[in-house]
């Protein structure tokens, strides 16, 4: 058994292992065998737990998952509840009376933090756990918002939580930045009520982006801090977080002259004459370098200063509608980016796996498989998870050598939401951490949240949104997503019209010219287009039939000029209409006298499609459905996984019931009275009958060979030796699998033997 790339045995499959897929293979980790019996629309009930399974865990190393799983606790939960508590405290200061414009600031911004640090956490906790709880959070539906989903969880979450920011300070509140050597003028000029301190700026340095990268706190390791700035203690212990608090006209100076540290940050009485800026003062005090060998600066203080708002009903609205664009730029950036962020092969490896759409080929879902798939007894390690979740806060801290303003302002937070949402989404457009593994997506689940796949056991369309995608078992993705990319596509009907139409029209050209010799040139580049126009039908031939015979779309599939094949998911019964029978030789619907029908009867043709009957495309019909030509005979060497009871792909019966031999005779008629009020095309002289959407002419003897039948798009897949191919590999690979596995299981069960 062969494919494009040799031999197609489950051994072979070991050399194409990619480092993606044996990265963090450790078996001390691993989670229990998905249940191959469970519902491939289900979660992996044997691979997704509670919280704490690993105290009653029977896979893997139990002391190795504890700690795994307590030591990402340890990590994740610290920054949650420290930003809950500072939200918690901060709401309680506006119900408490305490309601200033700074605090109104303060607590927005707390806000965003409080957002960033939950929705690192909520992708921690997802990737991790199975919630129904946390599965319900993520459907949420918040104005302006469809749901959370959509981009990767994080993006829509975080323009919420940004759309309250930009509400507080351009409806509500005004905010400025001032310089300390300007405070005391611009709280009378402007009016401040509040300010606080927000930066450490370097003086006089050239080039607005080089100076943001020097930017520093308002408080140093060094011990120098501006006003209003100090580090937090606990127990008489520096935590290293910066308290800064918040300050009136009169608070910061010092009689009638603002204290010295207004200006410059000072230590005590000792000014910061000099420093060594960002990064570079962290290298010095960690001594790789000497002090004296790196560049100086000279820093002032900077200051966020607040006042209250006149708010007007014009104003408000149009500010909301500002709010409500802007999100929505930041979650298109995002979505754009993480989009994009994909496709790129080398060699058989997917260095991004693409989205899948219903035109993806066969050789690219090859490659997606052969790249997400992984094997058995890879560890899935909730600490890698939380390593790559704290990850996604780490603009909180570097936001600030980016943006214009510096520490705690709008731009600092809408800088710091942006990064951190798109940090999550190219996280999960590529990688589940949990598993250490690839994973792939549809297109439209990306961008919409969810996506329908096919259910081949109940033969329906079932939802699945994008919690639901990441906690099924990798054989139930891959199955999905190669059900879904066979779906036939309105652009593979168009354009497999389109070459079927070009392929006529250049044989009835080739017709024209070919005893012609004033036309031989015309004769001989109609040929060489014919030639390329049937490049892909001859590959299909090639592959589907012997050798010796390169006419089997003619003869067995009755549709010479075909390419694209497909077949039935379900079994179907589609039911014709036929307008009144006339009777006599003048109507345009006579037929036959000895079909002992009578005159105004109204007959009805039902063809009883089975599963899996194999045709090809004749014409796109209106509302989604497509007219599909199927052989009664299933075409020899048809690509399929096995050998079928040789039955007729179709049944057809006419009602009411006629004479036998005669239900042929009134398909036929029928089929003329169709293409007659359709095309108004004259009947040929003879025997034959010119196909009207093909152009090919049939005999009558031929005509009773095939039906022409309206399907739903949704109900027929692409079915071609290309497809076969990949089917094959995923066969393949499921076997070998399985063969890992129970190797795997063996060795457990020696080494539990031993320890006994």
């Amino acid at each position: 058994m062969e494919s494009r790339n040799g031999h197609l045995d489950k051994w072979s499959l070991r050399k194409d292992i990619s480092l993606c897929q044996r990265l963090f293979e450790c078996g001390c980790l691993a989670s229990g065998k998905p249940n191959a019996n469970q519902d491939a629309f289900a979660y992996s009930a044997n691979e997704f737990h509670a919280p704490f399974h690993s105290l009653q865990s029977r896979h893997g190393r139990k002391s190795i998952k504890i700690v795994d799983e307590f030591g990402a606790m340890f990590l994740m939960g610290p920054s949650l509840l420290w930003t809950t508590a500072n939200v918690l405290v901060g709401f309680w200061g506006l119900l408490s009376g305490d309601l200033t414009a700074m605090t109104l600031a303060k607590f927005a911004n707390t806000i965003i933090e409080w957002t960033i640090v939950l929705g690192a956490w909520l992708m921690w906790y997802t990737m991790c756990y199975w919630c129904p709880i946390a599965h319900w959070f993520w459907k949420l539906k918040i104005w302006p918002l469809p749901s959370l989903m959509p981009g990767g969880f994080m993006p829509r979450l975080a323009a919420f939580s940004l759309g309250i920011l930009m509400f507080v300070t351009s409806t509500l509140v005004s905010e400025g930045r001032v310089k300390g050597s300007d405070l005391q003028d611009k709280f009378h000029t402007d009016k401040w009520e509040y300010c606080r301190a927000t930066d450490l700026e370097a003086d006089d340095v050239t080039g607005m982006w080089f100076s943001r990268f020097l930017r520093r706190p308002p408080a140093v390791s060094e011990g120098y801090r501006c006003f209003g700035a100090e580090f937090f203690h606990f127990h008489g212990y520096n935590t290293g977080v910066i308290s800064v608090h918040q300050f009136n006209s009169t608070d910061f100076l010092n009689g009638t002259t603002p204290y010295p540290n207004a200006t410059i940050p000072y230590f005590g009485g000792t000014p910061m004459t000099h420093s060594a800026a960002f990064p570079m003062d962290k290298l010095a005090s960690w001594g790789l370098v000497s002090q004296r060998n790196l560049p100086q600066y000279s820093f002032h203080c900077m200051y966020q200063c607040v006042k209250w708002k006149t708010v007007g009903l014009m104003s408000l609205i149009k500010n909301v509608g500002s709010i409500v664009a802007g999100s929505a730029v930041v979650v298109k950036t995002s979505d754009t980016i993480s989009k994009s962020f994909g496709g790129r092969c080398l060699g058989s490896c997917y260095l991004g796996l693409p989205l899948i759409t219903q035109d993806t080929s066969a050789e690219v879902m090859e490659k997606v498989m052969s790249t997400a798939l992984h094997l058995p007894g890879k560890g899935r390690s909730k600490l890698s998870a939380a390593f790559v979740c704290i990850l996604a806060m780490s603009p909180l801290r570097f936001a600030s050598k980016l943006d214009v303003d510096g520490y705690y302002t709008v731009d600092y937070y809408v800088t710091a939401v942006f990064l951190s949402s798109l940090v999550v989404a190219l996280v999960v457009r590529q990688w589940n951490p949990y598993k250490v593994s690839r994973i792939a997506y549809t297109d439209k689940m990306w961008s919409n949240g969810e996506d329908q796949f096919i259910d081949f056991k109940k033969h329906t369309l079932r939802t699945i949104d994008l919690y639901e995608w990441i906690h099924l078992t990798q054989e139930s993705r891959a199955d999905h997503l190669l059900g879904y990319a066979r779906i036939v596509s309105v652009k593979a009907v168009n354009k497999e019209l389109q070459t079927q139409k070009n392929i006529n029209d250049l044989t009835k050209l080739i017709s024209q010219t070919e005893k012609d010799p004033q036309q031989a040139d015309v004769f001989h580049k109609a040929q060489e287009d014919l030639k390329k126009s049937k490049k892909k039908l001859l590959a299909e031939q090639t592959k589907a039939a012997d050798k010796d015979n390169d006419n089997v779309m003619s003869e067995e599939y009755h549709n010479k000029n075909a390419t694209l094949m497909m077949k039935t998911i379900k079994a179907m019964a589609v039911l014709t209409t036929s307008p009144p029978v006339t009777g006599d030789d003048t109507g345009e619907f006579k037929m036959a006298d000895d079909s002992d029908c009578p005159r105004g009867s109204i007959l009805y043709k039902n063809v009883v499609i089975r599963e899996g009957a194999i045709g090809t495309l004749v014409d796109v019909m209106q509302d989604g459905h497509i007219k599909v030509r199927f052989p009664k005979t299933r075409p020899k060497n048809a690509p399929l996984m096995a050998e079928r009871e040789d039955k007729p792909q179709y049944d057809m019966e006419i009602q009411p019931k006629m004479q036998s031999g005669h239900e042929t005779k009134v398909s036929h008629w029928m089929r003329q009275v169709e293409k007659s009020l359709k095309q108004r095309l004259k009947k040929p002289d003879g025997d034959g009958d010119e196909d009207a959407e093909t152009g090919e002419s049939h005999s009558v003897e031929e005509l009773d060979m095939f039906e022409d039948v309206v399907v739903p798009l949704e109900h027929v897949i692409e079915c071609s030796q290309e497809w076969l191919e990949v089917l094959k590999f995923k066969y393949y690979w499921s076997e070998w699998v399985k063969e890992k596995q129970d190797e795997l299981d063996e060795e457990a069960s020696k080494l539990g033997a031993g320890a006994a």
